[in-house]
């Protein structure tokens, strides 16, 4: 059998077959944001499950769990409630509030290196690190949303 038929071959028996091929994987945060919880979309960049690496190299953040045993499956959801502290946050990533502060301020030296002047209308003036601390809650602003979307979906995060 040629591989062109083989491919061929394959594309109608198997791929067809696929238990996934029924599922519409969403393409929006609006078609998500409506399914069954926990996400069955394990590859999704916001699924909590497993994280793949820029260089490629995939890691479990549950490794002794399976997908629909996390205790949160996607991060868009957990952004969607209220503000968490570090040591909530490092419970749900399975990472230590140590390592979720060092994220963090990489992702704000980010923000400030690309965004400098927007953000300081942002924040009020002084420790900009520790704004959201101080703060019990920080109302999201639609300039906030203009700066921060388009970052995280370019991969920016």
């Amino acid at each position: 059998m040629s591989p062109a038929a083989l491919r061929r071959w394959h594309r109608e028996n198997l791929e067809s077959a696929s238990p996934t091929a029924a599922y519409h994987r969403p393409a929006t945060r609006g078609e998500c944001r409506q399914l069954p919880r926990p996400c069955p979309f394990v590859g999704c960049r916001h699924h909590l499950y497993i994280e793949v690496k820029p260089t490629g190299a995939v890691t479990m953040s549950w490794p002794h769990l399976e997908p629909w045993e996390v205790p949160e499956s996607c991060a868009l959801d957990v952004a969607d409630r209220d503000s968490h502290t570090l040591d909530e946050i490092g419970e749900l990533l399975n990472l230590s509030w140590e390592r979720i502060r060092k994220i963090e301020r990489g992702a704000l030296e980010r923000l400030r290196a690309e965004h400098g002047d927007e953000l300081a209308k942002l924040w009020p003036t002084g420790n900009q690190d520790h704004a959201l601390e101080e703060q019990e809650q920080l109302e999201p602003s639609a300039a906030a949303a203009d700066i921060c979307m388009p970052i995280a979906e370019a991969g920016g995060w």
